[in-house]
């Protein structure tokens, strides 16, 4: 049972891709699928005429998805995919977390809180990381499969991105929103509607453009990078100290 302040469920809601992750985990899941499985190299021509596609604005967000999708794992078996799970999600746990991820997962552990993982990554590897991690829940971009069990190469429902991806949070909620204390962390702007709706809005590691723009919305900003209990310098500073040592030596 989620701990509970003023009767209220405190409900700890975190993005995926950059958040606790170093980078984003859609396109290294299909080069680890190519990698355990070459044969599908063709794949990579359309794959990348599709990324120039969306790059340029001529496709768009979840049609790339599922054309990329469909490229790599359109009719495998769901125990093939889930083959290519296990070893992506191992070496995603073993190198690919920040170093504040764990820390921050365990501190809203140690006090009960609710822990809901909300991405809009594929649930193939979504949900057993979220697994892995501990969180209760799991908000993310469902797969589609045929009667045989294998993949259909495209998203069942909506993308979860965005104003999509707080719809679903807001229906996962065990209690009603007035009845929730909801703290949300994210590293990108297309989260905004998220943690501006959350009691708590933290971005995480943000690029240069929505750290200012979190800074205007009254969001924290904290850099899960950095080992906890290290000093965090500006280019400046960090030039001085050097400076400062090189003299003493």
């Amino acid at each position: 049972m989620a701990n509970t302040i003023d009767n209220k469920v405190t409900v700890a809601v975190f993005d995926l891709d950059r958040t606790l992750t170093k980078y984003g985990t859609f396109t290294p899941f299909l080069l680890s699928v190519l990698r355990q499985n070459p044969t599908r190299a063709w794949a990579l021509v359309p794959a990348i005429v599709a990324a120039l596609r969306y790059l340029t604005g001529g496709i768009a967000r979840q049609a790339f998805k599922e054309r990329m999708l469909g490229l790599f794992l359109a009719g495998r078996s769901r125990q093939e995919i889930n083959h290519y799970v296990d070893a992506f999600v191992e070496r995603v746990l073993l190198r690919g977390l920040r170093r504040g991820t764990r820390p921050a997962i365990e501190k809203h552990r140690s006090q009960k809180h609710l822990l809901v993982l909300a991405t809009a990554s594929m649930d193939l590897w979504a949900c057993p990381l979220a697994t892995r991690l501990g969180f209760a829940l799991t908000v993310c971009t469902k797969s589609s499969w045929d009667e045989a069990d294998r993949y259909c190469g495209t998203i069942e429902g909506e993308n979860c991105f965005g104003q999509e991806k707080l719809s679903a949070v807001a229906a996962a909620l065990p209690a009603s929103r007035e009845d929730c204390t909801i703290i949300a962390y994210s590293d990108h702007k297309s989260d905004v509607p998220l943690l501006s709706w959350a009691d708590r809005g933290i971005a995480v590691n943000p690029n240069r453009n929505f750290k200012k723009q979190a800074g205007k919305l009254g969001y924290e900003v904290v850099d899960w990078d950095i080992p906890p209990g290290t000093e965090k310098l500006t280019h400046s500073e960090f030039q001085h100290k050097t400076f400062q040592k090189l003299l003493v030596q």
